[in-house]
């Protein structure tokens, strides 16, 4: 008898391992910070700030709320663009892996405001989302991920429902096993093309690797390597 399967990566976490160490970990134009903090009542504070090679300094500061009882979670964000965030999530609504979630946003200063409204199904084997901006077009995207034995294949598309049109697609695939992960992805319409590979050495020790091939510049590849100890 086969093993269930695990709930594969997201879409958007295809590669995050190389991702994350060659960026957040291993920032090489500017400096980073992430603090967070518990209460004992179980509310979550987070501070996250960023200086780029000109010192222009961005940041957030999040409040987040958990009630695990009902899987209710209420977050929200300040940040240093005078944007107010707001984020409530309702896990297994329904459904055992199923998420609803809200996201709003208001500019205080432009007045300009938005809102996402999103469904994510996890389950053994898949890890699919769909999501509405109801501001922008309105926007239609769905992004699924199929899992097994360590492969994943994943996919994206984005829909205007205003205009009719779509406004971008990608493909991707990734082998993650318990040390390493290895994977390609085909975005921006499949016009620009990245393979990545993190290793995780030893229990101190990871290393990642990536290059970007862009059909705008079709000369040039984009290296990137990086280690954390």
């Amino acid at each position: 008898m086969s093993l269930p399967q695990p709930v594969p990566p997201s879409w958007k976490d295809l590669g995050k391992n190389s991702a994350d160490l060659l960026g957040k970990d291993y920032p090489v134009a500017g400096a980073h910070i992430d603090i967070k903090t518990k209460t004992p009542n179980g509310i979550t504070f987070k501070i996250v700030g960023d200086r780029d090679s000109k010192n222009l300094i961005t940041g957030d500061i999040e409040t987040k709320y958990t009630d695990f009882k009902n899987g209710l979670t209420l977050t929200q964000t300040w940040t240093t663009a005078n944007a107010l965030k707001t984020a409530v999530e309702l896990e297994n609504y329904g459904t055992n892996g199923l998420k609803l979630d809200v996201a709003t946003s208001l500019q205080a200063d432009k007045m300009t405001k938005g809102a996402v409204f999103s469904a994510t199904y996890k389950q053994p084997g898949i890890h699919s989302r769909i999501s509405l901006d109801a501001v922008k077009g309105p926007t239609c995207t769905v992004e699924t991920a199929f899992g097994l034995r360590g492969f994943v294949l994943g996919s994206e598309a984005a829909y205007n429902v205003g205009e009719g049109k779509v406004l971008r697609y990608g493909l991707g695939t990734c082998f993650n096993a318990p040390s390493y992960a290895a994977t390609i992805l085909a975005l921006n319409n499949c016009k620009t093309f990245t393979a990545s590979y993190y290793h995780r050495v030893s229990s101190d020790v990871e290393a990642g690797a990536r290059a970007t091939y862009d059909n705008k510049n079709p000369s040039a590849v984009n290296l990137e390597v990086g280690t954390k100890a």
